[in-house]
């Protein structure tokens, strides 16, 4: 198997060209909310800012990963003055996926998605879990490591069928 520092090329693109024909596909609907995100995240106070903030940054994953940093930065800033688990967990999620996308650091971006999963159990935000489990199971699948995503894949599903989470199930 490949060690993390031999992640074949063609993983990489392939990965990033599904992320972005998925974007492509729901492109009318995201720019819908997007102008609504974005306008939320100017607006909204307290929480509601940072949930506005960190939905707002995920609609730059893939076409400007900076700006999305850069929103996320801004989330997690205030996420953490608020003490608001699972906004913080939320940021680091984001900042998880920058840094296996953008960085190209892997260690990094699983080690902020375990944060992620510490900071939603804490926030009891069983959703929020679920979406950070099926990012954990995105790195082991990158890395060829298929029982372990399958164990966070399956762990996720299992929140989602319970909540009727249709885009989770999905």
């Amino acid at each position: 198997l490949f060690e993390k520092a031999e992640i074949p090329a063609l993983w990489l693109y392939i990965s990033k060209l599904i992320l972005s024909f998925g974007i492509l596909l729901s492109s009318a609907t995201l720019y819908a909310q997007c102008d609504s995100l974005a306008e939320a995240s100017q607006s909204s106070k307290g929480t509601q800012r940072v949930d506005a903030l960190n939905e707002y940054a995920r609609c730059y994953l893939g076409p400007d990963f900076l700006k999305m940093d850069s929103l996320t930065s801004i989330a997690l800033e205030l996420a953490t003055s608020l003490n608001y688990h699972s906004g913080i967990a939320r940021a680091k999620q984001n900042k998880g996926l920058f840094s296996f996308y953008y960085n190209q650091d892997y260690d990094q971006a699983l080690e902020l998605y375990n944060q992620a999963l510490d900071m939603y159990t804490v926030a009891d935000d069983s959703l929020g879990m679920a979406k950070a489990q099926g990012d954990v199971g995105s790195y082991y699948q990158a890395f060829f490591e298929y029982g372990k995503a399958l164990n966070y894949f399956i762990s996720a599903l299992e929140i989602f069928e319970m909540y009727n989470h249709k885009a989770g199930i999905s």
